[in-house]
Formats: C-alpha cells, sequence, structure tokens
C-alpha cells in the first residue's frame, strides 16, 4: 500500500458492547458513551493539530455518529 493510499483511510475503532445489555436504558447509554468516545477518538487524529481538531470537532463528530 502506498502512502497515499494510507493518508486517504480514514481511521477506525472498533466499539465492543458484547458486555453491554443494550435492551436497557443503562446498556444503551453505556454503548453511546463508548461510540462517542470512539468518534472523538477518531475525529482527534483527522487533525495535525489541536486547534484544527478543536475547530472542527462537532461537525467531525456529527459525521461519524451513526445516530445523527
Amino acid at each position: 500500500m502506498s502512502s497515499a493510499e494510507e493518508d486517504a483511510t480514514p481511521p477506525q475503532v472498533i466499539v465492543k458492547y458484547a458486555d453491554l445489555d443494550v435492551s436497557t436504558s443503562k446498556g444503551a447509554v453505556a454503548l453511546y458513551g463508548r461510540i462517542h468516545g470512539a468518534a472523538d477518538d477518531v475525529c482527534s487524529r483527522m487533525y495535525t493539530s489541536t486547534e484544527a481538531y478543536r475547530w472542527r470537532k462537532n461537525a467531525c463528530l456529527q459525521r461519524s455518529s451513526p445516530m445523527q
């Protein structure tokens, strides 16, 4: 894989939830927290500076979340 191809691949995070009972409010809230944390992690790696990330954080998180 070339460097250009690696740069074109967005970062990814696997969110595990087998330990949660997502049919309960508590489990669903915990899963949403994990998804949000993973989206924040992915978004923070997409920008070269902390300042750039801060400016674009909300838009990135909205695009990264499956629950728009």
